[in-house]
């Protein structure tokens, strides 16, 4: 959990992962051919209309994804650091 955290535990890390990932060529804006329209980095995202900052989802996928079967509740010391 300490190497997730420091990897991705502040808005900033979220976003430049994203920018990484989505962006590879490096350009900070897309826009579409037909309508001309800017894209943000979070469209079409899993998250690209929710209040929640990125930290929280990325919280969530890393959770889900470093155990087995899914998360349970009650699962203890889950979120110690």
């Amino acid at each position: 959990m300490g190497d997730f955290l420091a990897d991705f535990g502040s808005e900033e890390r979220c976003e430049q992962a994203l920018f990484a990932i989505r962006r590879p060529e490096g350009r900070a804006r897309w826009q579409r051919n037909g309508c001309k329209r800017q894209v943000s980095l979070l469209a079409g995202a899993i998250f690209q209309s929710t209040k929640l900052p990125p930290t929280t989802w990325f919280l969530a996928m890393y959770l889900l994804s470093e155990t087995g079967n899914g998360i349970s509740a009650l699962e203890p010391g889950l979120l110690r650091a």
